[in-house]
């Protein structure tokens, strides 16, 4: 069991062809230190296999160089070379989404790309009518990594491409010239290909092992750009050609008259520190279409501008439909007022029938009273010196109204008593329609009739 401390970490891992290195940031902090940054060799020619078995062993390196850390988010870096990746021509297919990511499966598959692919293929922005290159993840390497983010108790916020990271960090001062960009890393290489002009998305990556028994691996490098620009001609025009390693033990130089411009990363002189780790550290703002972890993008400038202008708009709108509301209920208003009342015809009857009618409805309006929460309503509080003498609700103006007859010692008890019976439900007013002084009783009470409306 891990033990946290109150610092929240930022994991980097940098999965090469022949190691991974992994070291830990605290929280905005961009300084590395050596006991936090460690890494270990995978072997020579390793296959995906492999890879998973150093993944459960990363696992267990982290649960001993950090056991009293709290990783909260992990970011991953992984050589082209675990990847699939092909450049898509542009087809009615890539309209939509859909259709352009069977057409990538299908490109990946016709290029010899065998695995277990993890769903959906990753496709870059590029404007219409262009190239667009596409990616593909081992699944078992993303179900690994996010299996360990678990188990961390951490989130999985980045997995990219060597290619994708340096291409969107080492590049940006140097866009406006090189067209190409070569990468070169311990038994492995790559070749990014922007097909339309300096500092446009790469539309085209090249990646292959090298054996530890070839040359060196930027001498190696230029030789794969010289077969390249047999293979595609027109790469033979790029007058600069960026050329990264990030073999720090080895020097890189170049053939006289060669194309390639050799980029450095920026780093701390006093920290040893892996150039792939300082890689993904530079790279952990980068948010891209062939991340194959999916995240909502940070807006941008413009997009905030059109989202504060839509929020505005929606203001103005609910406001006006508010007034227009607001001015359609008064119209019909004034139609209701104006409108002439309607009343419904009385049947005529015959005046030997009246008689049997005023009963049957005299019944119906008994049958439908609430009587029983009608006389707890009635009921008056102990407080008021009433007494309810009689009830009826055959005498009533209408079928919701009943006649009470009660006796109270003074006016004020009278009035009381009104007022309490008034809000009380069933009932939803009273109205006293006769009171009377018993002179002939001691204390002069007061004897009165309320008729009392109900509701359901």
């Amino acid at each position: 069991m891990w033990q946290a401390d109150r610092k929240v970490h930022t994991l980097f891992i940098a999965i090469g062809a022949q190691r991974v290195d992994f070291g830990l940031l605290c929280g905005r902090s961009s300084h590395w230190s050596k006991k936090t940054c460690h890494g270990f060799d995978l072997p020579h020619e390793a296959d995906e296999t492999a890879l998973l078995r150093s993944l459960a062993r990363l696992e267990q390196k982290l649960s001993v160089h950090y056991a009293h850390r709290t990783v909260r988010v992990i970011r991953v870096l992984i050589a082209d070379i675990w990847l699939a990746q092909v450049s898509l021509p542009w087809s009615a297919a890539m309209k939509r989404n859909e259709s352009a990511r069977k057409n990538a499966c299908s490109m990946i598959a016709l290029a010899g790309f065998r695995g277990d692919w993890a769903a959906p293929v990753r496709i870059n922005d590029m404007p219409y009518g262009i190239p667009r290159l596409a990616v593909a993840y081992p699944q078992a390497v993303l179900t690994a990594l996010e299996k360990l983010a678990t188990r961390l108790g951490a989130r999985l916020d980045s997995l990219l491409p060597f290619s994708v990271a340096v291409w969107e960090t080492v590049l940006p001062e140097n866009r406006r010239t090189l067209q190409a960009l070569a990468l070169v890393d311990r038994g492995w290489l790559a070749l990014l290909i922007a097909p339309e002009a300096p500092g446009t998305q790469p539309g085209e990556i090249v990646a292959r092992r090298i054996s530890p028994y070839e040359t060196l691996p930027h001498h190696a490098m230029q030789v794969n750009w010289q077969r390249a620009c047999l293979r595609q001609p027109q790469w033979a025009a790029f007058k600069q050609v960026g050329m990264l390693s990030l073999m720090e033990a080895e020097p890189v130089d170049v053939k006289p008259g060669s194309p390639f411009n050799v980029l450095k990363l920026q780093r701390e002189a006093d920290i040893d520190v892996a150039p792939a780790l300082l890689l993904a550290q530079q790279a952990q703002s980068v948010r891209h279409a062939l991340d194959a972890v999916s995240r909502p993008a940070p807006l941008s400038p413009a997009q905030y501008v059109a989202f504060a202008f839509c929020a505005l708009l929606a203001v103005v709108m609910s406001v006006h439909s508010f007034l227009n509301a607001r001015s359609i209920d008064a119209s019909v208003a004034r139609l209701e007022e104006a409108r002439p009342p309607t009343v419904a015809p009385e049947p005529a009857w015959r005046r030997e029938e009246l008689p049997r009618v005023r009963a049957v409805n005299t019944a119906i309006r008994e049958l439908n009273l609430p009587i029983g929460a009608i006389l707890r309503a009635l009921q008056p509080p102990p407080e008021l010196r009433v007494a309810v003498l009689g009830v009826d609700a055959a005498s009533g103006e209408s079928a919701r109204t009943v006649k009470v007859t009660a006796e109270a010692p003074s006016g004020e008890d009278m009035a009381r008593y009104i007022g309490f019976i008034s809000g009380r439900r069933p009932l939803s007013g009273a109205h006293l329609t006769r009171h009377e002084i018993i002179e002939a009783a001691g204390g002069r009470p007061y004897r009165f009739t309320v008729d009392v409306q109900w509701t359901d």
